[in-house]
């Protein structure tokens, strides 16, 4: 059964997130916010609304994370190849649209587009293997930074590319 607390007015200022809910202490996770009044009793809410843990105002008992460039550079690389595949599927449609009506439209760029596409798919491929094989680095090793920068530099050069020739390949249509 929920407690009603009443608050003063220092812990109205201190509680940020919307429509907060006092709990029972079993039912808190570790995902959810604790505030403490001044004389040492704790309130705890519960977030209803599911707030993402990234927007809940900080706990500043805890000494302030430091960012790992390892943990940031393999999550960059797996967006980026997510954002590849992504790229592969949406020109394989258009592949498979031109290629299947060849036959019943008579297109003037079809050889251009086909080549595009089919080039288009392949630098993305060839991409997202070289991204892999990134991901598979360690960034904290000193020796690997420079293969490490410029591989992604590289891939920051062949990402352009890509994203000219899909230029070329859409204003085909």
């Amino acid at each position: 059964m929920l407690k009603a607390y009443s608050m003063s007015d220092q812990d109205r200022i201190t509680v940020t997130t919307p429509m907060m809910v006092p709990t029972t202490e079993n039912e808190i996770s570790e995902k959810e916010t604790v505030y403490t009044q001044n004389d040492s009793k704790k309130l705890k809410f519960k977030n209803p609304l599911k707030v993402p843990v990234a927007l809940l105002p900080p706990d500043r008992n805890q000494p302030p994370m430091i960012l790992d460039p390892n943990i940031y550079s393999t999550k960059k690389t797996v967006m980026t190849i997510l954002c590849l595949i992504i790229i592969i599927m949406a020109n394989s449609i258009q592949l498979k649209f031109v290629i299947k009506n060849s036959a019943s439209i008579y297109n003037q760029f079809y050889s251009a587009q086909v080549g595009l596409g089919i080039t288009s798919v392949l630098l993305a491929a060839s991409i997202g293997f070289v991204l892999m094989y990134s991901a598979r680095l360690n960034y904290n090793d000193e020796y690997k930074q420079r293969k490490l920068d410029f591989i992604n530099n590289t891939v920051m050069i062949l990402l352009f590319v890509l994203c000219i020739l899909n230029i070329f390949l859409v204003a085909m249509n």
